[in-house]
Formats: structure tokens, sequence, C-alpha cells
């Protein structure tokens, strides 16, 4: 299970990216940080200091002295979180789009992440915050995304 949300994560990475990518971050959707890493051992290193850095960032922003402070407990009804396997899939894609150079947006910085968004998934650039919302409520719908070969920010 995963050390942040309690939750088993399962990623699907495509070879191109797994054998073309110094190291490739995979992230945990309900924490919004990475939390397993693939690649050169430096650049391995780098990303789990980094990754710890912001943790520990996160824990202290919520008042809280240690990892299991911020760690769910049993959650009701109208608090259950959306889908992991949409996050992974449209994760996916993001990463794999951006990858390929496929993702445009206004400043054209090439940095590029996922937020959960009302209607589905947004992914966003880093830089200027323009956005594309991926409308997916179900793995099934979430799939269809997979075909895209760009994607356009605003």
């Amino acid at each position: 299970p995963c050390v942040l949300c309690k939750d088993n994560h399962s990623f699907v990475l495509s070879s191109d990216i797994f054998f073309d990518r110094d190291i490739f971050k995979f992230n945990c959707p309900y924490a919004n940080l990475d939390i397993a890493f693939i690649g050169k051992k430096d650049e391995v290193d780098r990303a789990a200091e980094s990754s710890g850095a912001a943790l520990a960032s996160l824990i202290a922003s919520m008042g809280a002295d240690s990892l299991p402070d911020i760690q769910p407990f049993e959650l009701g009804e109208d608090e259950i979180l959306p889908d992991a396997a949409v996050w992974d899939i449209i994760r996916f894609v993001v990463k794999d789009l951006e990858a390929d150079g496929a993702i445009d947006c206004p400043c054209h910085s090439g940095s590029y992440e996922i937020r959960y968004a009302p209607g589905g998934i947004e992914a966003y650039c880093n830089d200027c915050g323009a956005t594309y919302l991926f409308r997916c409520e179900s793995p099934s719908i979430a799939e269809e995304y997979l075909s895209l070969t760009s994607v356009k920010l605003s």
C-alpha cells in the first residue's frame, strides 16, 4: 500500500518512456506526491530527496508532526475519492504526450501536471497555469483518451 494514502496503486508505463528517460516518477493521485521512481541511480536519489522534502513540507503545512497524522482513516460515503485507475490513465496520457512534445500551452514551457477538478481531471502548465480538462468518471471513459495525439491547454 501507498505510504501516503494507504491505497494500492498500479501503473502502466510505455516502453518508449521506460527506455528513453533518465527517470520516471510514479505519483500518488490523492497526495499528488511522487512515491516511486525508475531510472538512473543519481536521478532516483535526487528525486527521492526532493519527494521527501515535499512530503515534509506537506506534513508541516497541515500542522502535523509525522506522516501517520495525515494518513486517511475510514472515509464517509460523501468523502470517497475518485477512482485511482482514472487518475493513472490520465497521468499516463499526459506524461506520454509531454514526452512526445505533443502538449501545447501559451508559454510552451513543457512542464505539465494533473489535478482533480470538477468534472474530471485537469492537465495544467506549471508556469502559465493554462489547463485542459479530461472529462472522465470511469476507467473506460478515461481509456478513450489513450488515442489522443496532442492536447492544447488554454
